[in-house]
């Protein structure tokens, strides 16, 4: 994928708060993943190596641990919480949330696709 177009398998993570600690992120989407009985075949074999960088190899409790905890160094945080205002302001109202991007024309909420096109390229640096 390094250096072509791709639908990275954005997804959302909650996060809670733990008193003497602060607010906690917890990536479900993958710690569910390495709980185990992950069924992973050639159908999903691609958005798993997404989700999880290295793909699935069978149940991982410190996989489970840490991504009930953290968000690992490949995440990339668009927004934060809902019914966003952007700045400057958009007329359109309150964006419910922003996984890819925004765009208005004549002050209305331009739709993805008829109006806009999105493309996400990216390059890994190896150290």
């Amino acid at each position: 994928m390094d250096g072509q177009d791709a639908d990275q398998s954005y997804h959302c993570w909650p996060e809670f708060y733990a008193s003497g600690i602060g607010w906690v992120p917890h990536d479900v989407a993958v710690a569910d993943i390495f709980v185990g009985d992950f069924q992973s075949n050639a159908d999903n074999e691609k958005f798993v190596r997404l989700t999880t960088a290295d793909g699935y190899t069978g149940t991982d409790k410190t996989k489970v641990d840490y991504n009930s905890g953290n968000i690992d160094e490949r995440r990339v945080t668009w927004s934060r919480g809902r019914d966003l205002t952007l700045s400057p302001k958009q007329d359109g109202g309150p964006v419910n949330a922003l996984a890819k991007a925004y765009a208005e024309v004549d002050g209305k909420p331009a739709a993805e696709k008829e109006v806009w096109t999105r493309k996400l390229t990216f390059r890994e640096i190896k150290p």
